[in-house]
C-alpha cells in the first residue's frame, strides 16, 4: 500500500471529510453572524459613515489639490453602494440569531450538571504533576515568621 493510499484509508477510517464539511458549515454560519452583525452596525451609524467617508474624500481632494476629484467621486459612490448592499443583509428583527452555549454554572459550584464545562474543571486532577496550589501562599515554602522590633514605647516598660 502506497503512501497516499494509506492517508487516505485513515482519513476515511476518521471520517475527515465529513468533518471538514461540517467545520466549513460552522464557518459560514460565523460569517453570516459577522456579516449581519455589521450591516447592523452600518445601519445604525449610517450618518457617521457617510460623515467619515465625506471627511476623507476632502482631506484627499485638498492634499492633491482636486487632481484626483473624479476618481475621489466614483470611489465614495462605490463605497456607499457597498454599505447599501450591506445594510441591506441586516438580519430581520423575527430572524433570531443562533444561540450562543452559556455555561451558567461556576466551576466552583458543587451541583453542575454532567457533562458542563464545569463539571469537568471542578474535578480534582488525575495526577499530582496537574495539580495547582489554590492559592499563593501554598506555591511558596513557608518562612518563619518575621520577628519586629519592638517599639520605643514598649522597651522603656
Amino acid at each position: 500500500m502506497t503512501f497516499g493510499e494509506q492517508m487516505k484509508h485513515k482519513a476515511d477510517e476518521v471520517n475527515l471529510q465529513g468533518k471538514a464539511k461540517d467545520f466549513g458549515d460552522a464557518v459560514i454560519e460565523v460569517l453570516k453572524a459577522a456579516v449581519g452583525l455589521a450591516a447592523g452596525y452600518a445601519a445604525e451609524n449610517r450618518e457617521k459613515v457617510d460623515g467619515a467617508l465625506d471627511k476623507a474624500a476632502e482631506t484627499i481632494e485638498q492634499k492633491t489639490g482636486g487632481k484626483h476629484a473624479d476618481t475621489v467621486t466614483k470611489v465614495c459612490a462605490t463605497v456607499d453602494k457597498g454599505i447599501d448592499k450591506l445594510v441591506e443583509q441586516k438580519p430581520k428583527p423575527e430572524a433570531s440569531t443562533p444561540p450562543v452555549p452559556d455555561d451558567t454554572f461556576s466551576a466552583f459550584d458543587d451541583d453542575a450538571p454532567s457533562g458542563s464545562p464545569s463539571q469537568s474543571a471542578s474535578q480534582p486532577p488525575s495526577s499530582p504533576s496537574q495539580s495547582r496550589p489554590s492559592s499563593p501562599s501554598q506555591s511558596r515554602p513557608s518562612s518563619p515568621p518575621q520577628s519586629r522590633p519592638s517599639s520605643p514605647s514598649q522597651s522603656s516598660e
